[in-house]
């Protein structure tokens, strides 16, 4: 069995989990922001 480690395809494994990671925080705090802004307070109970 060979494994070519230092192909085109191997080299940014170890990256590769950032951008998807990115999204997924940004898209996370934006549903904190919005929960956030919507949450009930004292005023809206009039």
């Amino acid at each position: 069995l060979y494994f070519k480690s230092k192909d085109i395809y191997n080299e940014g494994w170890q990256k590769a989990w950032i951008i998807p990671a990115f999204w997924q925080v940004l898209s996370y705090s934006l549903l904190c922001i919005i929960c956030a802004l919507w949450a009930p307070s004292q005023n809206s109970m009039r």
